[in-house]
């Protein structure tokens, strides 16, 4: 399960540069999304992955949505 850590850090850091393209903080996000500051912490630091409500959650409060897409599509 070595990916699963890569894929933690990965998508932490990219929601982490979502926030900051906003200009928000962690706690506004948290306002925004409804979803508890340290929830947001720990996956902007890579130690959680979200479940797939939270990500929409965070998501929608960024401007964002969802795009699931078959591989090999």
């Amino acid at each position: 399960m070595k990916a699963i850590c890569g894929d933690k850090i990965y998508l932490g850091s990219t929601l982490k540069s979502m926030r900051k393209a906003k200009k928000i903080t962690q706690k506004e996000l948290s306002v925004l999304s409804k979803v508890s500051y340290e929830t947001i912490s720990k996956l902007e630091c890579g130690k959680k992955l979200p479940k797939y409500e939270t990500l929409i959650l965070l998501l929608g409060a960024l401007g964002y949505e969802l795009c699931v897409k078959k591989v090999g599509e």
